[in-house]
């Protein structure tokens, strides 16, 4: 059941490693406001070894922090990634579609 009445695509991507032998990097967006990384981290780890999980948040006034719903995951292998991207692309979350797609560009570059 969702808690807000908005739904949103969910959209991820995996990037290329920096250099061999790195990890791949996922893009998730559309993530329920309350989705932290820790629960980033144990719906992907389902799928294989997180090697990182983080919720993009931005600062609001009064020092609390809000989800940009969208976040990044780093799975330990290539093959890892792209499974986790076809098992949870377009799932369902909380009333919200996922979006799981190889992170092109990195955090900084906009997302």
């Amino acid at each position: 059941q969702a808690i807000y009445g908005s739904v949103r695509p969910l959209t991820v991507y995996i990037t290329a490693p920096r250099q061999s032998g790195s990890p791949f990097e996922i893009f998730v967006c559309n993530l329920p406001w309350q989705v932290d990384d820790s629960w980033l981290e144990k719906l992907f780890s389902a799928h294989g070894e997180v090697v990182d999980a983080r919720v993009v948040y931005y600062e609001r006034r009064g020092g609390t922090r809000r989800s940009r719903g969208f976040g990044f995951v780093t799975m330990a292998t290539e093959e890892q990634s792209y499974y986790a991207i076809n098992s949870l692309n377009k799932q369902v979350l909380e009333g919200r579609t996922l979006r799981v797609k190889v992170s092109r560009e990195s955090p900084q570059q906009g997302y």
